[in-house]
């Protein structure tokens, strides 16, 4: 739910050592940079590899594992602060969930309250949540001294909040697409 300010956004913002960068090519690349930087020589890695060949790599699949520890608990606060503000969500919002519960549930009465919840969730999460998470700025709910914007970090770190934010919200797993993030399942689930 919106509030003029929220505190939890505005940390992943303010952090400026915060990477959220969890994919194998990018993580890869960059752990080359790095090791080029430390030692002043170029790598005898290649650097256009595809994920699966970055995995291979102790390096890379341990700074994933790491970055994943901070972003679940990144994700719990929002998901802390997300649940205990459903009060403060407009009544015309929370009356259309309700109402869509009803109809689906009339609609498919076979399907389970999970399956329902699953639908319901993820379109108020998605069409109400996400939008103020990923562009903040856009919303006025940081503020931004005068001529300032979001840089591509921020924007990525909380790109990679709202995507397993959304995921959950809609309690779909990381699958074969996205083998590196299947440690998250748990927390998704």
């Amino acid at each position: 739910p919106v509030e003029r300010r929220v505190r939890v956004i505005e940390q992943v913002m303010e952090d400026k050592e915060l990477n959220m960068n969890i994919h194998p090519l990018e993580v890869y690349k960059a752990w080359i940079s790095r090791m080029e930087s430390e030692t002043g020589q170029a790598s005898q890695l290649p650097y256009d590899v595809t994920p699966e060949q970055a995995l291979k790599h102790k390096e890379v699949t341990d700074e994933i594992e790491n970055t994943i520890k901070k972003l679940v608990a990144i994700i719990q606060s929002f998901q802390e602060k997300i649940i205990s503000s459903v009060d403060k969500m407009p009544y015309g919002i929370r009356y259309m969930a309700m109402c869509l519960r009803k109809d689906l549930k009339e609609k498919f009465p076979e399907s389970s309250d999970e399956e329902i919840m699953k639908a319901v969730g993820n379109l108020l999460y998605y069409r109400y949540m996400n939008p103020v998470i990923t562009a903040p700025d856009s919303f006025e709910i940081v503020d931004l001294e005068a001529g300032k914007t979001m840089n591509n970090i921020q924007r990525r770190n909380l790109g990679s909040i709202a995507k397993i934010l959304q995921h959950a919200a809609s309690y779909k797993i990381f699958d074969s697409d996205a083998k590196y993030l299947a440690s998250l399942n748990v927390f998704i689930m």
